[in-house]
């Protein structure tokens, strides 16, 4: 997969991604099909876990409706839920 953004671990500077406010509408349609091509097949899904206060992304198969990955992994959110009950805080 190619796109003309810097690859993450590279060393480029911040000036390779653009500045805060330097946005354009040809960036904003660069970057979304950098994304639509990054996660072709694929859809992502969030919801919040208010009782472990936590954001879970899941990303899931756009034909089958599988989750593919989950982050964070429901044994963490268990785990979290374990801790709170443990501490009364739940």
């Amino acid at each position: 997969m190619s796109s003309s953004f810097p690859p993450i671990s590279s060393t480029a500077s911040p000036a390779a991604y653009g500045s805060a406010g330097s946005g354009t509408q040809a960036d904003a349609r660069s970057l979304q099909r950098f994304l639509d091509n990054a996660t072709a097949g694929t859809q992502l899904k969030f919801r919040v876990e208010s009782d472990v206060g936590r954001v879970i992304v899941q990303v899931l198969d756009s034909q089958s409706g599988e989750v593919v990955r989950q982050i964070p992994r429901e044994e963490a959110i268990e785990l979290a839920r374990a801790a709170l009950d443990q501490r009364g805080a739940r």
